[in-house]
């Protein structure tokens, strides 16, 4: 059992924390069931998604990490791994996602200056390459539609919006990584929780709206793999998005 308080594993039959006293609850982690079932719903995204042709690396990470951390039901030092995997996840996730926007907001600037000079006839070529890869990557086929739209436009038009979509690209890869901070802070607390020898005060991290959040982008997704008759990518998004959920539930109530 794992103290919301404190972080500390104990007994499920003791009926307080043997080490700040916190008693059970409602608000506590008492059967394993519910975390058992998003680890399922995370090893069911890796799955769903590799028989779609994605590799998910960070998804691969984080239900190894959810599999560890809920095999050490007795174990403190197996939770601690389970959560430091996961923070080291998170991390470089968040890395990833900050050189996203920089190179989308970099793209953005060198296409705008490059048609002012050269037009919009490189947009073709990108636009036939895009989607010939979007049979196997939605996101390809998404900016193949897009940037086929934009080469109808023609001339500065179609050069200015496609560096408006990267701006926006850049903008919502730099706030999802925002997004993550409070995720990463919640782990912290808890890893530090389990391995400092006095109880830390429980905070506020506001983890749960973020994770609701994240639930809510892969349900949107979803919806967008069924418009393209992509079943499997609908069925991981359905899977991912409930994980989150159901994640973003366990914190709210723990806390």
């Amino acid at each position: 059992m794992l103290c919301p308080k404190c972080g500390y594993t104990y007994a499920d039959t003791l009926p307080s924390c043997p080490r700040c006293g916190h008693s059970r609850g409602t608000h506590t982690l008492r059967t394993p069931l519910l975390l058992c079932c998003i680890c399922i719903l995370m090893t069911a995204v890796v799955l769903l998604f590799l028989c779609d042709g994605h590799f998910a690396p960070f998804w691969i990470c984080f239900s190894a990490a959810g599999w560890i951390f809920w095999s050490g039901k007795t174990s403190q030092r197996r939770r601690k791994s389970g959560l430091r995997l996961g923070s080291a996840a998170l991390k470089v996730l968040q890395i990833f996602l900050l050189i996203l926007a920089a190179l989308a907001a970099l793209l953005a600037v060198l296409i705008f200056a490059a048609g002012c000079f050269t037009g919009d006839t490189w947009l073709a070529y990108l636009a036939g390459v895009a989607t010939e890869y979007g049979a196997k990557m939605l996101p390809a086929a998404v900016l193949g539609r897009f940037l086929g739209t934009a080469v109808s436009y023609g001339g500065m038009v179609a050069v200015g919006s496609v560096a408006i979509a990267l701006a926006a690209v850049s903008a919502a890869a730099f706030l999802t990584a925002r997004l993550l901070i409070p995720i990463r802070r919640y782990v912290y607390h808890l890893l530090y929780s389990a391995s400092a020898e006095n109880p830390v005060p429980r905070r506020t991290f506001h983890a749960d709206a973020s994770l609701t959040i994240f639930g809510a982008i892969y349900g949107l997704y979803g919806i967008l793999c069924l418009s393209q008759d992509n079943s499997l990518g609908f069925l991981a998004s359905v899977c991912a998005a409930g994980a989150l959920l159901l994640l973003a539930w366990t914190v709210r109530k723990v806390g």
